[in-house]
Formats: structure tokens, sequence, C-alpha cells
């Protein structure tokens, strides 16, 4: 149970960032993230009613000046609520990606979003070495989990944890067992009796 809990800490902290220990920390991040994509999408927003406003046949100055300041305004906030986010999380997957994403079909920067798209790569493998090191003590299961495929499931039979070797050998991609039952990786007759066995 001990192990469970201390997996489930440091897989919080890997998908929210270097500093989400607790629940605070936590919806902290979620609720940034939230208003960023906001503005995210409002730049987005600002930016096709632009293109709206050229598709006319008389285009006032006055109306092309408003969508230029609010197109400016709205990539200023997005773009300012990305770097405070990032200062707060810098090693969050999730939104160094989400930033990078932002620079190349906002601001039209591929460099810098490439840069960031990079960044993200590196935490990715960063956090997948850092897995990996969670091990279980191997001289009482007699397995080297650097070599074997190993999952970790919960008293219901959830997967907590699959190394990459695991997931290899069922030919799945990294995130795409866990939170799944474990019965979803047995043949029948075996995954639908599975459940039972776990409850006896």
């Amino acid at each position: 149970f001990t192990r469970e809990q201390e997996h489930k800490q440091k897989a919080a902290v890997s998908s929210s960032g270097d500093t989400a220990t607790d629940l605070v920390s936590y919806v902290e991040f979620q609720k940034n993230y939230k208003n960023l994509l906001l503005y995210h999408r409002a730049a987005l927003l600002a930016t096709r009613d632009f293109w709206k406003l050229l598709l006319r046949e008389r285009i006032p100055l006055v109306n092309l000046t408003e969508s230029f300041k609010r197109i400016d305004s709205m990539e200023g906030m997005a773009d300012k609520t990305y770097k405070m986010v990032l200062e707060r999380y810098p090693k969050s997957v999730k939104l160094l990606r989400s930033y990078g994403t932002f620079l190349e079909t906002v601001k039209n920067d591929p460099w810098a979003a490439a840069k960031y798209y990079s960044e993200a790569d590196k935490q990715e493998e960063a956090q997948e070495n850092a897995a990996q090191e969670v091990t279980v003590d191997d001289a009482k299961m007699g397995v080297d989990s650097r070599n074997s495929g190993m999952i970790t499931i919960n008293a219901a039979g959830i997967i907590q944890v699959a190394n990459k070797i695991a997931l290899n050998i069922f030919g799945y991609k990294k995130g795409d067992l866990e939170k799944k039952n474990v019965s979803c990786l047995m043949p029948q007759p075996f995954s639908g009796r599975h459940n039972t066995y776990l409850s006896n």
C-alpha cells in the first residue's frame, strides 16, 4: 500500500510539475492550465475573426484596427500566462507541449516551438527514467526488473504502473494501460474470471 501511494504521488508530480506534491498544488496547476488554454483559444478566435473580416467586400479601417488590437491583446495575455505558469512548473510535459503549440500556431514561431517540444521530450524521457528507477525490491522478488516486464496493480486489479518492457511485450504505448483493469491483457476465460480471483 505504501509503495502504491508513493507511486501515485510521483505520478502526480510528473504530470503536473515538479512542485505538485499535494492537492492544493494540483488544483492550482489545473486552474492555471485551464486559464491559459482559455487565453490560447481566445487568441486563435481573434485571429479567425481577423481573417473573417478580410473576407468582406468593404472593411472599415476602424474594424481592422480593433481586430489587430484584439489579436495583440489575446496573444499577450496568453503568452504572459504561459510564462507565469511555466515559471512555476518548468518540468510539466503537458505545459511545455501546449506552449510549443501556442508558439507554432498563434505566434507563428516554429523555431521557438521546436525548443519547447524538445524540452518536453527531454522531460518526458527523464520522467520515464525516474519511473524505471522505482522498482520492486529485486532480492525479495527474485526478478530483475530492468530486464523483465513488470505490471503493478492495486487491490481492484487496476493497473498502476507498467514498465517499458511490459508495454513492449503487449504492444502498448506509455500511459495506454494505466487505469485499466489488468484483465484486458488476458485471454478468455481468464479475463472474465480475474476479478473474482482478486475478490477471493
